[in-house]
């Protein structure tokens, strides 16, 4: 009985860690990874936001209640975003909170890792003047 209890334990936990940091990242309608066609009354500016989103169990359940689309919040008239590149990872930040507060309550507990959105706001020409 026990050994099938191990088994099971760890399959659970093999399962468990191919899930760790898979982010879902949810964008607004009006972006793209690409460009569209420009009009001559447009202005592109370009932009970069992080923030850090936090895990609980190592990665596999996050806490933080923000998602990519948050970082995308509109500054004025934005028509579009467009050439968007969207990135998760540890910076050195999130390395030192892991790693030195991690050997007292364990990686387990709390996980921070960046996401970072970059790309163009694509404005229309009269609203940015």
């Amino acid at each position: 009985m026990t050994r099938t209890l191990h088994v099971a334990l760890a399959c659970f936990l093999a399962l468990a860690a191919t899930a760790c940091f898979s982010v879902d990242h949810k964008l607004p309608p009006h972006a793209y990874f690409g460009t569209l066609p420009a009009s001559g009354s447009e202005t592109h500016v370009r932009f970069e936001r992080s923030a850090m989103k936090n895990w609980l169990l190592a990665g596999l359940v996050p806490w933080s209640s923000f998602s990519s689309d948050d970082l995308l919040a509109e500054n004025g008239p934005v028509l579009r975003y467009e050439n968007l590149e969207v990135d998760t990872e540890f910076n050195a930040i999130d390395t030192i909170l892991w790693i030195v507060p991690g050997q007292f309550y364990g990686y387990y507990v709390w996980a921070p890792r960046h996401i970072t959105v970059k790309g163009d706001e694509v404005r229309s020409g009269t609203a940015a003047r």
